[in-house]
């Protein structure tokens, strides 16, 4: 997720990298309960995994659904696991399926979850088309994207600008999980930089298995051809979902929201 420099919860700022001797000190409410609750070694991981973003450590507000005793969660944009590592922290046994398309946060994905059996990582985009895509690589890994980076993107996050470019492999989600392992309740999480209406059309096979989806979305467009926010809680409220909650949004200067991270449930109710 984006480096967003103004957060409507005021404690939650972006870690930044920290060195060994920072590790054993958590700076925000979210970081002191996964201390309390992680083991040493899997804590020193989580902060020393590089750039730490609040948005990845989730508001106190989120933590009810992630304190649910989950059993699988699939990971769309996973970076190097600072998604997975809070999902590990508070479900010890939940099955982790995690999609990472760019080689070196997939290698240092890798290496977090070696001994991790229960956590499987596809060196994949979730697309609805099976082939290449170009990725579009910012100076901040994080914020690379299927699609093109925007000049607004720079604008609000300077820093985040296209580098460079590499072909990535793709595919629907169905053809890298199997609907049977996805065990309820479950979440589908999707952290794509302006590509997450894409990645739900390459989920639809499957989204009936999910009870929740976490997305990140945008207000506006910082990446060229991007769905907006509306066009995704509109697709979801097709395929049953409800929102259940926003968190993490990012402003502007000038008090503008730019985006969130949205919580959706699915409403039994419906069909």
């Amino acid at each position: 997720m984006t480096n967003a420099a103004y957060a409507t919860h005021g404690q939650f700022r972006p870690a930044g990298p920290q060195s060994p001797d920072q590790a054993g000190m958590p700076n925000t409410p979210v970081l002191a309960l996964i201390a309390l609750i992680t083991p040493t070694a899997l804590w020193m991981e989580f902060n020393l995994i590089g750039r730490i973003f609040a948005p990845e450590l989730i508001l106190i507000g989120l933590l009810p659904f992630l304190l649910l005793p989950l059993a699988t969660v699939v990971d769309v944009g996973a970076n190097v696991g600072q998604f997975s590592l809070l999902v590990r922290a508070l479900h010890a046994d939940a099955m982790i399926v995690a999609f990472e398309p760019l080689p070196d946060a997939a290698a240092r994905y890798r290496q977090v979850f070696a001994d991790d059996k229960r956590v499987v990582l596809h060196e994949a985009a979730v697309s609805p088309e099976r082939g290449t895509a170009t990725m579009h690589i910012s100076a901040s890994a994080d914020s690379s994207s299927l699609l093109p980076i925007s000049d607004r993107q720079s604008e609000l996050f300077p820093g985040t600008e296209e580098v460079g470019t590499a072909d990535v492999e793709v595919g629907p989600l169905d053809a890298f999980v199997a609907g049977e392992l996805v065990t309820a309740p479950a979440m589908l999480k999707i952290d794509v930089q302006g590509f997450e209406l894409e990645v739900l059309r390459g989920s639809v096979s499957l989204l009936a298995a999910f009870d929740y989806v976490y997305v990140e979305a945008s207000f506006e467009a910082l990446y060229e051809d991007q769905a907006l926010f509306d066009d995704v809680a509109a697709f979801l409220k097709e395929q049953g979902f409800v929102e259940e909650g926003r968190y993490n949004v990012a402003h502007t200067a000038e008090g503008t929201p730019i985006q969130a991270d949205f919580l959706f449930h699915r409403n039994h109710a419906v069909g």
